[in-house]
């Protein structure tokens, strides 16, 4: 795998846009954001756009994905916000193009949500690791607390938090017991299911697969959850991570998500963990998705390689 570059005080970074149109009055916030951070920055096109509800066309999307990555000035890319739409942009992308730019300046990648298209895709065909972070214009457009923002910063740095803990007073829950090691993948749990079967599915194999969700009902979860399960994906991994399942309640008679995790997961014979504090919430950690990662019971190391 190849790790990105650390980013720095003024350097640059692309600010663009897979998914939902930005609201218009969180644009110039978003901008100021990043630039707070000691950033200089070049908003794409992508990011000023409306197509219906997608942030302008599915080839404007593209386009501003391939030439970020393509575009040497570039230091680093943050995508500003998800919704819906990756996925459609992703396969009018030129993946040769934009692994060649990957091989020859490995750039910081983040963003979270329907970003997670992106995610796998980045881990996947280009082998580079990509950052699960908040984005400027959903979360950092104001003020993050001192949890998510030391998460945050640090994931830009040379030398990012290597044991992942969770806010003080809130546990990581042991669902499986046991240790594992792989390459920490995946995101948002709607999206990596949705990829089942396409050019852009996960391989789990030998991996271990972090899974978040929000506004789903609990039975769309099993449902998902399910389908995963009956691909293979639990079979060939060597842990999970559950995150936040923000708002994902269970309709009147449906199972609580306690109960379908417990079905889904209690006899996989491989260890899982619950209640990660990251996915949409807040606070909310940073995570290095394709790096290698150890789980040993409730504690959570992301390995130098």
């Amino acid at each position: 795998m190849l790790y990105p570059k650390p980013l720095k005080q003024g350097d640059l970074i692309a600010l663009i846009n897979l998914s939902s149109a930005v609201p218009a009055e969180r644009l110039e916030l978003s901008i100021e954001a990043v630039k707070a951070r000691g950033f200089q920055v070049r908003v794409y096109d992508s990011c000023k756009q409306k197509y219906y509800n997608f942030s302008g066309s599915d080839a404007q999307r593209a386009k501003d994905f391939e030439d970020a990555f393509c575009n040497d000035e570039v230091d680093g890319i943050f995508c500003i916000r998800g919704g819906y739409g990756a996925a459609r942009a992703l396969e009018l992308v030129n993946w040769d193009r934009v692994k060649m730019a990957v091989c020859r300046n490995p750039k910081y990648f983040s963003g979270y949500s329907d970003v997670t298209a992106a995610h796998v895709a980045l881990n996947e065909i280009c082998k580079l690791v990509t950052w699960h972070t908040p984005m400027p214009s959903t979360e950092y457009y104001k003020p993050l607390d001192d949890y998510t923002e030391t998460y945050l910063s640090a994931s830009m740095r040379e030398q990012p938090i290597r044991n992942i803990i969770n806010p003080n007073g809130v546990s990581i829950d042991v669902l499986v017991s046991g240790k594992a090691v792989g390459r920490l993948i995946g995101g948002n749990l709607s999206l990596v299911s949705a990829a089942i079967g396409t050019d852009f599915d996960m391989d789990t194999k030998g991996k271990i697969i972090f899974l978040e969700d929000i506004e789903e009902p609990s039975y769309r979860i099993d449902q998902m959850l399910v389908q995963m399960k009956q691909s293979g994906k639990f079979d060939d991994c060597t842990g999970v991570i559950l995150g936040a399942w923000t708002d994902c309640q269970p309709n009147e008679g449906d199972m609580p998500l306690d109960v379908i995790f417990e079905d889904i997961f209690k006899n996989l014979g491989k260890p899982v963990l619950r209640n990660l504090r990251c996915g949409h919430c807040l606070p909310t950690a940073s995570l290095p998705l394709g790096a290698m990662v150890e789980i040993d019971n409730g504690t959570i190391m992301i390995l130098e390689e």
